[in-house]
């Protein structure tokens, strides 16, 4: 068997036909039936059980839920380039937290079943084929999957040792340590939106691909999250922030988004920037967000995603909001969007960036806002 690489797998799936409009329109309106169908099969099933070591209905409702939501984005508009990019990373992850690959070769085969006989024939096929392809290809996957070196992951900046450094610190939950090496990096001259940028991120990233690579638990995760959001709540409250009026801005993380770190380096590096800056922090209702867009009136608008589950959301939260502030400029990033960057051109915002060093320099042109608009439709 010749193993695909990664842009091999890309160019592959760009071969899948299309999946036309009411077709996904159809699995869209039977989703929670979808993920209902198969969550029982695999709980009734004790076959599923003995092949896990635990039962799979006990761990994995909200995993289906998630899986249907990403094949609803792939399927809407035929995104095969987010398929591809995203099912070497799910093995990968998945595997690492002890879940066999044959789990995920079953799973699918019950997605293909579910679909074959909840929807019309018509709808179904297109559909069934693009599981085909998956399971055709899931030895390939696997092979990816046994060596992801996840393509989206920066290199560690300019201060390679620093990030080093901090990881240590943060894998020891060195407190003292942590705020010592951000503290040093201030003193020689780093504002802190380099700090943020340069530093805490690529840092919150290794931390990231360590679980990913089951070489930390979800506690050791969270726990090095913790201590940087201590460190950075210390570090901003030391600032002196600017009397300088560029605006109002809005900055959220989007509804069932749980990763907020790089929403909140964006509301300080704005804030620094001497914007007025409203942060609402993560998972924010839609119905939320528009209630405080309304209240605010921002210039600015901004929006983060991590997870390719939630861009279906996001994509309708901004759609909602352009149409109630319409002269609200929006702005979309998150790690989503580095993985898969076409991704930015969908979501109808007026940018999307991939740093908020970047995010701050757009924001900064917006008194030309009509001619720097990138993606939203006239």
């Amino acid at each position: 068997m010749h193993c695909l690489s990664f842009d091999e797998l890309l160019e592959d799936s760009a071969s899948l036909p299309a999946v036309p409009k009411a077709a996904a329109h159809a699995h869209w309106s039977v989703l929670q039936r979808l993920v209902l169908e198969v969550t029982e099969r695999l709980a009734s099933d004790r076959g599923y059980e003995q092949l896990v070591g635990f039962r799979p209905a006990d761990l994995f409702p909200d995993s289906h839920y998630y899986h249907a939501l990403l094949m609803a984005e792939v399927l809407d508009g035929s995104k095969y380039d987010l398929l591809a990019s995203t099912l070497p990373w799910l093995y990968h992850t998945l595997r690492s937290q002890g879940v066999p690959y044959d789990y995920l070769r079953i799973e699918h085969a019950l997605w293909k079943d579910a679909i074959g006989r909840v929807l019309e024939r018509e709808h179904a096929r297109p559909i069934t084929a693009v599981y085909d392809w998956m399971l055709a290809r899931h030895e390939q996957i696997v092979a990816l999957a046994e060596h992801w070196n996840d393509p989206s992951a920066r290199d560690p900046g300019p201060y390679p040792d620093r990030v080093q450094a901090l990881l240590a610190a943060l894998l020891a939950a060195d407190h003292k340590s942590v705020m010592s090496i951000c503290r040093d990096l201030e003193a020689s001259g780093v504002g802190l939106p380099e700090l943020l940028q340069q530093l805490i991120y690529p840092v919150m990233t290794q931390v990231g691909l360590l679980w990913e690579d089951g070489k930390i638990s979800v506690a050791d995760e969270h726990q090095s999250t913790a201590i940087v959001n201590r460190v950075l709540a210390a570090l901003y409250c030391s600032q002196s922030f600017p009397e300088t009026d560029r605006g109002r801005a809005l900055v959220s993380a989007s509804v069932n988004e749980f990763h907020e770190m790089g929403a909140w380096m964006l509301a300080t590096c704005l804030e620094l920037d001497g914007w007025d800056v409203t942060y609402l922090g993560a998972n924010v209702p839609t119905s939320a967000l528009l209630l405080k867009a309304e209240q605010e009136q921002p210039e600015l608008i901004a929006i983060s995603v991590t997870m390719p589950f939630n861009l279906r959301p996001a994509r309708n939260a901004i759609a909602a909001l352009c149409k109630r502030l319409p002269q609200a400029r929006i702005l979309v990033g998150g790690q989503v969007f580095q993985r898969v960057p076409s991704l930015g051109a969908t979501m109808g915002a007026d940018a999307c960036l991939s740093s908020c060093l970047e995010a701050v320099t757009w924001a900064n042109r917006l008194p030309n806002r009509h001619t720097d608009a990138l993606y939203r439709d006239p």
